[in-house]
């Protein structure tokens, strides 16, 4: 009996696994897909979109069962590009860039200034004032900017060349208090810009080959990561010098998703893996799924999406993507990997208007380094982004905050590290 029930066991074990991934159709189905996204992890908006060469843009607010065909008036249904939330996106087609804040009414924003209309991207990145400034990322042209959403659209590849010009993705980071700098991924390799998209440096050391196919890229406030076509790469130096995470491996897509845990990274193509400290990966369970390479992917809170690498931008079948439960692909106990922190008196201390926190990390984390008054009351939020292990200073000028007894307290993913006394005498 107690073998019947261990293989009755194991035999429902081997059905979960393999049956994970499931096979989703979006209606016609007669145009491959280009384009899979979601962002319900940090917005609150459960829906998924997908973009196709062909037939314009879908979108599921019930995890894939039911698709609308949401193109509205769209000039041009080869879609390249999706960003946006809830009813307003950023839409990046083979011939123009559109606007929706309903979801049916889409503006024409290609505007004047542009050389290519074949647009990769389309979105925001971070001037050194931290206002917007809009950008276009083309097909082989690279690199526009505008201050109205809809242009005119002005030249901004100073410094972008070769198969630079060919954008994927464009990211910034904006803290008035230490650095503004914004991220290019082209298939050129990666570029940064420290003065708000005007000029850009070409930093690929050690990026070779495959490498300088650049996918993806994420600043995260002293650390940048990005994804290419032969591993995944962290740089803490502004891309001066670049550490391989996960070397030898084709990445098309590189997600990062946050969560009140913090955030969870995945990446998908020839090998599909998640981390929640970008140290140690774990490969996503493919159960199911037997199509290969992948090319685009989508997570929300309930599942995750992908799209085979021969429906893709270049495919020539129909659209075909599956799904899968994302606790059965990541695991029931995804957590926060477990960092080691400390956190030293700030100095000078008692002081009168400035000092200085030091801390170390001996792992990557969500770090968070807050300041309370005696009423446990938050006065200042000092840090709030992704830190890669190192040691870290963070001045702080208390000229705004009245004389007394406060704390400051450092958190890694969500655990508090420690919590010291500060004086501040005027």
């Amino acid at each position: 009996m107690k073998k019947l029930l261990l293989f009755s066991q194991l035999f429902l074990f081997a059905m979960v696994v393999s049956a994970q991934w499931t096979e989703v159709s979006i209606g016609n189905g007669s145009a491959p897909i280009s384009v899979l996204y979601s962002n319900n992890i940090v917005t609150g908006d459960e829906s998924v979109v997908v973009g196709t060469a062909g037939d314009g843009i879908f979108r599921s607010t019930d995890d894939g069962v039911n698709w609308a065909d949401i193109s509205g008036n769209i000039g041009n249904k080869t879609i390249n590009f999706l960003d946006g939330a809830e009813t307003i996106y950023f839409v990046g087609t083979q011939n123009g860039a559109y606007l929706t804040i309903d979801l049916a009414d889409y503006m024409d924003n290609t505007g004047t200034g542009l050389t290519s209309t074949d647009i990769r991207f389309y979105g925001i990145g971070s001037s050194v004032a931290g206002e917007h400034i809009y950008a276009i990322g083309t097909n082989g042209n690279g690199l526009f900017t505008s201050e109205n959403m809809n242009g005119p659209w002005n030249d901004a590849n100073s410094g972008i060349s070769g198969d630079g010009l060919i954008i994927n993705s464009l990211r910034g980071y904006y803290d008035p208090e230490t650095v503004t700098y914004n991220v290019l991924a082209t298939n050129g390799g990666v570029y940064f810009s420290m003065d708000g998209l005007a000029t850009w440096t070409p930093k690929n050391n050690g990026l070779t080959g495959d490498a300088l196919v650049v996918t993806e890229a994420y600043a995260l406030g002293a650390a940048t990561v990005i994804s290419t076509h032969a591993g995944l790469f962290y740089s803490v130096d502004f891309g001066d010098t670049w550490v391989n995470l996960i070397p030898d491996i084709k990445i098309n897509e590189f997600l990062m998703a946050t969560r009140e845990t913090g955030p969870t990274f995945f990446i998908f193509g020839e090998t599909n893996m998640f981390s929640a400290d970008l140290l140690n990966w774990s490969p996503i369970l493919m159960g199911g799924y037997s199509s290969g390479e992948v090319i685009a992917a989508a997570v929300n809170t309930n599942y995750i999406f992908i799209t085979p690498a021969n429906q893709g931008r270049d495919g020539n079948s129909g659209g075909v993507m599956y799904k899968a439960p994302y606790n059965m692909v990541v695991g029931m106990d995804e957590q926060m990997a477990e960092v080691d922190a400390e956190l030293s008196q700030n100095a000078p201390n008692p002081f009168n208007q400035k000092t200085e926190f030091r801390y170390n990390l001996k792992g990557n984390g969500m770090v968070s380094l807050k300041i309370f008054d005696l009423q446990g009351r938050e006065m200042v939020n000092l840090i709030n982004e992704f830190q890669m292990k190192g040691t870290y200073s963070k001045s702080f000028d208390a000229g705004h905050l009245p004389e007394g007894v406060y704390f400051y307290q450092l958190s890694v993913g969500n655990e508090t590290v420690a919590t010291k006394k500060m004086v501040i005498v005027k």
